[in-house]
């Protein structure tokens, strides 16, 4: 989010969706889902939801992610100078709506930031990660704090600007 703000700062139109976790206490119940563009938020998956499919003690909410996530990373691929998608992760591949519109924004000639989780294996995180144009950067304790910028940078260069 921080890269995305210091892009927005900086004129740029962002689109995509981005996820954060709720927490009840000091109990994590689930995770939301957010449209960087337009604020909609939604849930992704929640100790909770009985509905969708199970990953762990969380029920993926497919219906918010189609509607919001989807929806928001289609969008950005027609409309946004940067496509942002936190993150492809195990819940997020569970929906074959996800998968198909994150390969249509790889195909696209506009930058993505993305996250990918660490654990997650799929055909997809592999065909995103072995793109020529494809950088992967491992976030860390000793580098979380300066990568906003830096990234900011890189994606200013390739969207023919100067840096900040």
């Amino acid at each position: 989010m921080k890269t995305i703000d210091l892009m927005k700062n900086l004129g740029y139109d962002v689109g995509g969706m981005v996820t954060s976790e709720l927490v009840r206490g000091n109990d994590r119940i689930g995770f939301s889902i957010r449209d960087i563009n337009t604020g909609r938020i939604g849930e992704l998956a929640s100790v909770a939801n009985l509905d969708g499919p199970r990953l762990g003690k969380y029920g993926v909410n497919l219906v918010d992610l189609l509607a919001i996530g989807v929806g928001a990373i289609d969008r950005a691929i027609e409309y946004c100078d940067l496509i942002g998608i936190d993150e492809i992760g195990p819940m997020e591949l569970l929906s074959p709506e996800f998968r198909s519109i994150v390969r249509k924004a790889i195909r696209v000639e506009k930058p993505i930031l993305a996250t990918i989780h660490f654990r997650a294996r799929n055909s997809l995180i592999e065909e995103v990660r072995s793109r020529p144009d494809s950088k992967t950067i491992e976030i860390t304790i000793k580098n979380r704090h300066e990568l906003p910028l830096i990234i900011c940078k890189e994606i200013s260069a390739l969207l023919g600007h100067a840096a900040p």
